[in-house]
């Protein structure tokens, strides 16, 4: 993942600690797509792309995709 500098110019990687707890933006290291805010602390300790780990509803992960029958 990368930090999205188009998102927010004025903010860097750099003008972060590893520790902070100021959310940014990342970009998601499996689909660039999925854009997401978080802390770099967070981010440092696992906490990755929400929907990748499918903590954030999207049409790969949702309940009509997966079971089209389901409702």
């Amino acid at each position: 993942s990368e930090s999205d500098m188009e998102r927010k110019e004025d903010v860097s990687p750099f003008s972060f600690s590893s520790h902070s707890n100021k959310k940014m933006w990342f970009v998601c290291e499996n689909d660039s797509s999925h854009v997401f805010m978080q802390t770099p602390n967070h981010y440092l300790n696992g906490h990755k792309c929400q929907s990748c780990s499918n903590h954030k509803i999207n049409k790969a992960n949702s309940l009509g995709n997966a079971n089209p029958n389901a409702v």
